[in-house]
């Protein structure tokens, strides 16, 4: 299984973007800040929180395991 990071995955084409790859059975990890509304995510994508993108927090992840960002 293809495993692709998504940020914006809470905003209007992130979440279109995550509908499209769960369909093609595509694992999908997102990129989420706190402040925004986990529940708008599509059931099946795996959320990683953060303080803001713009902290950088996320170049700290491990995402050898990511086939696509």
């Amino acid at each position: 299984m293809l495993i692709v990071f998504i940020t914006g995955a809470t905003g209007f084409i992130g979440r279109a973007l995550c509908v499209k790859m769960l369909k093609k059975k595509w694992k999908v990890k997102a990129a989420i800040r706190k402040e925004s509304d986990i529940d708008v995510l599509p059931a099946g994508v795996e959320g990683i929180s953060s303080d803001s993108i713009e902290n950088c927090n996320f170049c700290d992840l491990d995402l050898t395991d990511v086939d696509v960002v």
